[in-house]
């Protein structure tokens, strides 16, 4: 004898569930509806399907998720949340994360026109920095993202999950690519001092001087260069061991600026490379040298035609 469908299976314990409601209905009473002076024995009907209905869709809903846990960028990804990571990209149109704004915002480039105090702007810019590596603001600009939603259902993860991993796999990338002569801890050394310097300008932007204006907005980019600094000290050793083996898969899966330096685009040539053609103490100055005109070597050759 063949087993029943799961189909069938389903239609029995539908129909199981609207007879119980409507015995229950039937002899409570409470759905005993009257137009005017005559019941409606449809409209009860109708009723008692709609609660059987309900009941039927809360039975069939998906449990809840028992780990809802962010993981933040501080902190050790295992191989299992990265393999899951990849997974619902694997499930992305073209294999890839959704579209996001960049998560490393350009240097402040602020109008001649503000008015705000130079202090009250670097406060300004380094609220706009935070709101970049936003879990939450990640997650609603993905809101409504079908593709995304679907592939998360099968993966058991929240979509503040997956935001909290594409930052950290995201950082992971950027720290590994930074070169042995960029220090960070000594690029944060600098940016505190430098940052801390633009917040004693209590002065309008708009009020200032053009030379002064161009001059805090050199100094300025050292709000970005502190935040990347302080954000890629934060990656653990251990997620860049990860990235590292499984660099060409994520690559292919991230946007370009993570693959990129993200201190090459805002670094200082002069200052990380030093000045050109610099004199040496021992070898003296050009502004030293003795000529005279009897004891110089002058060309009487005519040019060539």
């Amino acid at each position: 004898m063949r087993s029943p469908s799961p189909t069938s299976k389903a239609s029995e314990v539908m129909k199981y569930k609207f007879l119980k409601l409507e015995n229950v209905a039937r002899s409570s009473g409470r759905l005993s509806l009257t137009i005017g002076k005559r019941r409606s024995p449809g409209l009860r009907v109708m009723i008692v399907l709609a609660v059987a209905t309900a009941a039927w869709v809360s039975g069939c809903a998906e449990p809840p998720l028992e780990y809802t846990e962010v993981t933040r960028v501080h902190e050790v990804v295992t191989e299992s949340e990265a393999a899951a990571f990849l997974g619902v990209v694997s499930m992305l149109p073209g294999g890839r994360i959704p579209r996001i704004t960049p998560i490393f915002a350009p240097p402040p480039d602020w109008s001649e026109t503000r008015t705000l105090p130079v202090t009250d702007l670097v406060q300004e810019e380094q609220t706009r920095l935070n709101e970049r590596w936003d879990v939450d603001r990640i997650a609603a600009e993905w809101d409504g993202y079908r593709p995304l939603e679907r592939a998360l259902r099968k993966h058991r993860m929240t979509v503040q999950q997956f935001a909290g991993l594409t930052l950290t796999l995201g950082a992971a990338l950027s720290r590994s690519s930074i070169r042995e002569n960029q220090s960070l801890p000594q690029l944060k050394e600098k940016g505190i001092a430098e940052v801390a310097h633009l917040r004693e300008e209590n002065r309008s932007f708009a009020s200032l001087p053009d030379d002064s204006r161009h001059h805090v907005l050199q100094r300025a980019i050292w709000i970005t260069r502190l935040d990347r600094a302080q954000r890629l000290l934060q990656v653990p050793p251990e997620n860049v061991e990860l990235v590292q083996r499984r660099k060409d898969q994520l690559l292919e899966c991230f946007p370009e600026e993570f693959s990129l330096n993200p201190f090459d685009g805002i670094s200082d040539l002069l200052e990380e490379r030093g000045l050109p053609f610099l004199e040496l103490t021992s070898s003296g100055s050009d502004a030293e040298l003795d000529w005279s005109r009897e004891e110089a070597i002058i060309g009487r050759d005519m040019p060539d035609n």
